[in-house]
This record gives structure tokens, C-alpha cells and sequence, in this order.
């Protein structure tokens, strides 16, 4: 996140300057990212900061949580990534 990014969440009203200060400050102090700086802080939520990106961006926000996956698929990547890493069916990695 950049600050320009912070200024659009000000002008958004979804951060007060002070609080994009401080974010800043603690940021550079804690090293680290400044999303995380700004939800551990409690300036504003991890859902807020992503509907605002997905708003900004255009880009839909997918909880995996809610998503079903089709059985199918789940099989087919299993199979795949069992070829890549050669495991077995059982689980198990090498071979006997």
C-alpha cells in the first residue's frame, strides 16, 4: 500500500489524516505491511480496506469460505498435484 492509497482512503472517509499518520509512523517503525499495521491498529477493518479495493480496482471479492468448489475439480487438482509432487493415493511420498 502507498500513500497515495491512504490519501483515497482519507478522501473516502474510511481514515482520518491523523490516523494515515500514524499508520505511516508505525509502519516504518514495525517494518511491517501497512494494510496489516492499519487493521492491527483498528483504523479500519480488513473487509472495509477490501471492499474499498475491490471497489476501486473493479475487481469482485470472493470469501473462499462461502465458495462450494465443485467436486469434480477438486478430484482433477488432487490427481494433478499428486502427479507433480509424486505422492500416492494413500498419502504417502516415494515409492516402495
Amino acid at each position: 500500500m502507498n500513500p497515495r492509497l491512504l490519501d483515497l482512503l482519507v478522501k473516502e472517509n474510511l481514515l482520518s489524516s491523523d490516523q494515515a499518520q500514524k499508520a505511516v509512523a508505525d509502519q516504518r517503525r514495525s517494518g511491517e505491511r501497512l494494510a496489516t499495521v492499519l487493521t492491527r491498529l483498528a483504523f479500519i477493518t480488513e473487509e472495509e480496506l477490501l471492499d474499498f479495493l475491490s471497489r476501486k480496482y473493479g475487481i469482485p471479492v470472493i470469501n473462499l469460505g462461502r465458495v462450494e468448489a465443485d467436486p469434480d475439480i477438486l478430484r482433477w487438482s488432487a490427481r494433478r498435484s499428486c502427479r507433480s509432487t509424486r505422492c500416492s493415493r494413500s498419502g504417502r511420498s516415494g515409492t516402495r
